[in-house]
């Protein structure tokens, strides 16, 4: 479970072109390391951990027990959200149930309550809010809970989805090896230097206003900071990643189009995104 898409989720008429299988990012992330309360932290893992972009363990927050804890995000003014995402965790190997509340109109509202099936990246979908704050409890588990980061903002669902010639992060393993042959030619084994999870997000046929309205300021953003990305949320729930870009995304004016009177005006826009990530 990478992506959970809440049963109660409607989609507005503004949404309703966009479907829930369309390529979905989380970028923007309204929390920030003052605005964050738990229940415990390791000394050497504080809960300000959960605000930088880092995954690494000594840049995560450990609790300091197996009890329930609870997690409250505090964001400096009103903003509206439907997307929360998790990386760096262990809430699936430690049997961590999770339950995530947004504090709109003076009340919690309760927006996901269920059990991780795994440690990979989690995204969460729901209807949008206009929220002050954001609770998250994580439930009695056989280990302490860990997290390295979390992501609480707007999520940007993309324009067209992608069809053909895609590699799901997830499957999109680059292994550095050895493979070890004596002087006779005999099989003497394979030696991993290395490994990580990449692939290319190519997007076509974007709209120029949609693209430089909603997909240029996350280009932008990418430039420095991570993201969560799922490529077909409904159908492959579990192909997501916690992704950086490691080249320069640039738009590529596709072909021309033609107004309803015959005449040519701005092209659809397509553009490349290499990445790594997490799975």
């Amino acid at each position: 479970m990478s992506i959970v898409i809440s049963p109660s989720l409607v989609l507005s008429a503004s949404a309703a072109a966009l479907s829930l299988n369309n390529p979905t990012i989380l970028y923007r992330n309204f929390i920030t390391s003052a605005g964050i309360t738990a229940t415990s932290e390791d000394t050497d893992h504080p809960v300000s951990n959960l605000a930088n972009p880092l995954t690494f363990p000594d840049a995560q927050w450990w609790a300091t027990s197996t009890a329930e804890h609870v997690l409250v995000f505090t964001i400096s003014e009103i903003e509206a959200i439907n997307g929360v995402g998790f990386a760096g965790h262990n809430l699936g190997t430690a049997e961590i149930g999770i339950t995530i509340e947004v504090y709109t109109d003076s009340a919690w509202v309760e927006v996901y309550d269920g059990m991780p099936a795994n440690d990979a990246p989690l995204m969460f979908r729901f209807d949008e809010y206009s929220v002050s704050s954001v609770r998250i409890t994580l439930a009695t588990g056989n280990e302490a809970a860990r997290i390295a980061c979390v992501s609480i903002g707007p999520l940007l669902v993309v324009q067209r989805r992608i069809w053909m010639g895609h590699t799901p992060i997830t499957m999109g393993v680059n292994t550095t090896f050895v493979n070890g042959i004596s002087m006779a030619g005999d099989f003497l084994g394979t030696t991993v230097l290395g490994e990580h999870n990449s692939t290319s997000i190519d997007l076509k046929n974007l709209e120029p206003v949609w693209y430089r309205t909603y997909f240029d300021p996350f280009v932008r953003a990418a430039r420095t900071l991570p993201f969560f990305f799922a490529w077909r949320p409904l159908h492959h729930p579990t192909e997501v990643g916690y992704c950086w870009i490691t080249n320069n995304p640039k738009p590529v004016n596709q072909r021309k189009r033609q107004s309803t009177q015959g005449n040519e005006y701005d092209g659809l826009l397509s553009v490349q995104l290499q990445v790594n990530g997490i799975v």
